[in-house]
């Protein structure tokens, strides 16, 4: 390696963006449990299974959302007056100490109101995070930056897909030949996620034609979501320029959000936000 390139490198991979990764780690962490424990939590309020669930889901989506919505706006003004870093750091607290809070509920109300201070809290660190990795790096390397924090999460199940490896094409063309199924989209994220990321963005819109291909019984499961969001995360606040211009790719991926967005992910809410007015093109 050239000393240009290590100087490069050494630049790109400095304590600021180690920590704003980290910090996105853990608010991904938080978007991918509360699905997963946001049913059997409920049955453990005392709330059955089933239908009656469902408006106590949607009041705590409503209360995550709304203070997401104002964790935007309350983080960005602090950010500019306090500066990103301790807006990076208070934002971070602030949704751990919620996570915690979670923990201890015992009633519908108060978990309701930890999700809202959860939300308020999330909505802060990515934009800190992108902020200020975007003014301490050269203009230059400024997409590499958001790119390693945007991309920090899990691969779970790589070992299941290793023996695949070098066939990712055939892998593609068999899912579009393939009847649409929750399970086929579930396994088919999962590949993507793990050794087929040669596949994106081009088979993204294939995801899409599944489900919107007629086929009522295609949808996304919540491992699919969970699964599908570290991907166009990247994607989005990579700094992917094809994805936004061409046609295909951009109404693949807007269709492959709103599916997410039904299913209760509420970083797709995000995402869908930030994909159609990106972070550079805002007052």
């Amino acid at each position: 390696m050239s000393a240009p390139e290590k100087h490069r490198l050494s630049q790109i991979l400095n304590l600021t963006v180690f920590v704003a990764a980290l910090g996105y780690f853990v608010d991904m962490f938080d978007l991918l449990l509360f699905p997963i424990v946001r049913q059997p939590s409920l049955t453990d309020l005392g709330i059955p299974q089933g239908d009656a669930q469902v408006p106590a889901m949607f009041l705590l989506l409503n209360f995550q959302m709304v203070g997401m919505l104002l964790g935007g706006i309350f983080w960005g003004v602090l950010g500019d007056k306090k500066g990103r870093l301790s807006t990076l750091f208070g934002s971070i607290a602030l949704y751990s100490v919620a996570n915690i809070g979670n923990a201890f509920v015992h009633g519908l109300p108060s978990y309701a109101v930890w999700r809202f201070l959860a939300g308020l809290g999330l909505a802060g660190e990515l934009g800190a995070a992108v902020t200020l990795v975007s003014e301490i790096l050269p203009r230059n390397l400024r997409a590499y930056g958001t790119a390693i924090v945007a991309g920090v999460s899990w691969k779970p199940g790589v070992r299941e897909w290793e023996p695949l490896k070098g066939r990712e094409g055939d892998v593609g063309a068999l899912f579009r030949r393939l009847k649409a199924s929750p399970e086929l989209i579930e396994a088919f994220a999962g590949f993507l996620r793990t050794i087929g990321s040669a596949l994106i963005p081009d088979a993204l819109p294939d995801v899409a034609d599944k489900l919107t291909g007629g086929a009522p019984e295609a949808r996304f499961t919540d491992r699919a979501i969970q699964r599908l969001e570290p991907i166009l995360s990247s994607l989005i606040y990579g700094g992917s320029i094809p994805i936004r211009r061409e046609e295909r790719y951009r109404a693949g991926i807007l269709t492959l959000l709103d599916a997410m967005i039904e299913g209760g992910s509420s970083s797709a809410y995000r995402m869908r936000d930030d994909f159609l007015t990106p972070l550079a093109a805002r007052p």
